[in-house]
Parts: C-alpha cells; structure tokens; sequence
C-alpha cells in the first residue's frame, strides 16, 4: 500500500516505455501506439498515485490498528513470513481483482484500467483512484493473522509492480515451466482481450496457479 515503490520505480517505467516504443516502430510501425491513448493513461496514473498518497495512507493506519488491537497471531518480519505474506496477498488480490470484473460497485471503479484503445506498458499505468478503497477489506485476514505492516507494505509493493511487465505485446511467451506457475504477458493479453470467448479469464496478479486451481 505504500505509494514510495511505484515512486521509486518511475524512472524505470519511462525507459522501459521508450524502449517498448522504439520496438514497436521498428517492428510494425508503431500500430500498439496512440499518443492521445497513452497520454491518457500517464494522466490517469500520475492522479491515481495522487489521490493513492492520501487513501493509502490511510488504509495503511486501518491495517495498523487493526493488527494492533485484532490479531490472533504476532508473526515476525522474517524473510519465509515475508514470501508467505506476499504468497497470500496475491491469493486474496486474486480474488479483489476477480471481484472488480464480477461485482458492478468494483467494475465501477476498475473499468478504467481496461478503456485503453491500445495494450502497452503504459496500460499498467492507467489505474483506478478508487478501487483501493473497495477492495481493501478483503485483505484484512492478513493483519488479523498479525502479519506485521511492513511485510504487508512489501507484499503490496511487489505484488504491484509485478504486473507492470505484463502489459505489453513485446514479449510473446515466457518458457513453459514460467507459463504454468506464473501470471506472463500471453496471459494477461488474454485478461484484456475484448472477444467474447475472453472475457472474464486470468484474473492473477503473480500466480497463475489461481485461476488453474
């Protein structure tokens, strides 16, 4: 929930989105890239993290006072507890994520993530302000299990920027073994895919193995 990682990650996100540019011409003259569309989604973002500084901070004290007051368990920031903790973010964003395509309140403020015109790097970017506030409840388990704030600030910011790379058409397929545990470009491509016999599929952030199971 801590906004500092995708801060910290911006000069990495430009680069990474000039370079997926100059791909893109070189390969089919730029047809993945729409000015307006991929301005659209930088703006999108840059207010996303705005009003993410105010609403993230203020869930994270909701985490903090829950896990102080509630928690069953005291569960040290090591660094297994910390593989753990991210493990079962990823499950429960799983179903957050689900839940934004299922549910209208969540689709409500999720759909802006999936009105580009185009699939680039910079879709990742285009995020929703609100859907943080929505969805947080459902990551309560882990404060009430008393997995301390700062592994919990670490799952999030790596559950995160995970997904940053997978949204691009750059990258074909990742190799086999990759493909059957984790979430990859051909994957979530899929996710956003408009055909009808699409919709509503690879709803994973990092594992896969979610919608296998």
């Amino acid at each position: 929930m801590n906004p500092n990682y995708i801060l910290w990650a911006i000069p990495f996100f430009l680069v990474s989105i000039f370079a997926e540019i100059i791909h893109n011409y070189r390969k089919n003259g730029g047809k993945d890239f729409n000015f307006e569309d991929s301005i659209t989604n930088l703006n999108l973002g840059v207010g996303s993290q705005a009003i993410g500084a105010l609403t993230k901070a203020v869930l994270l004290m909701l985490y903090v006072a829950v896990f102080e007051q509630l928690r069953i368990f005291t569960i040290e920031a090591t660094v297994l507890n910390t593989i753990i903790c991210i493990v079962l973010f990823d499950y429960l964003y799983y179903w957050a994520h689900r839940w934004g395509h299922e549910w209208n309140i969540f689709w409500g403020a999720h759909i802006v993530h999936h009105q580009s015109e185009e699939y680039n790097l910079t879709v990742a970017l285009r995020q929703s302000w609100f859907h943080n506030i929505l969805a947080f409840p459902i990551f309560l388990p882990l404060p009430f299990l008393g997995f301390d704030p700062m592994m919990f600030v670490a799952a999030a910011g790596i559950v995160t920027l995970y997904q940053y790379w997978i949204h691009t058409k750059a990258i074909k397929r990742m190799p086999k073994w990759f493909e059957f545990m984790f979430n990859s470009p051909a994957h979530h491509r899929v996710h956003h895919a408009t055909n009808e016999q699409y919709l509503d599929h690879h709803y994973a952030a990092t594992f896969i193995l979610w919608d296998r199971l």
